[in-house]
């Protein structure tokens, strides 16, 4: 069983959400390996946007991993 990573960043101001952004090109062994990538790539992904935007819209990531049925 593996796992993929589905991300969302939101804006807690507006509350709103950029449409997800699903990373079926990795695939994760464990519930463990997918969740700590999460944390990781929701960090790298809000670091795109400016500070400004970051801080007016109060942007977080959001994320969840989704099982998969490939071995």
């Amino acid at each position: 069983m593996t796992w993929i990573l589905v991300l969302t960043i939101c804006s807690a101001v507006n509350l709103t959400c950029l449409p997800p952004l699903t990373y079926t090109n990795i695939e994760y062994n464990s519930w463990s390996d997918c969740s700590l990538a999460g944390y990781k790539i929701a960090h790298n992904v809000v670091l795109t946007f400016s500070p400004e935007t970051i801080e007016n819209d109060k942007l977080v990531g959001r994320f969840h991993c989704i099982k998969t049925n490939t071995i």
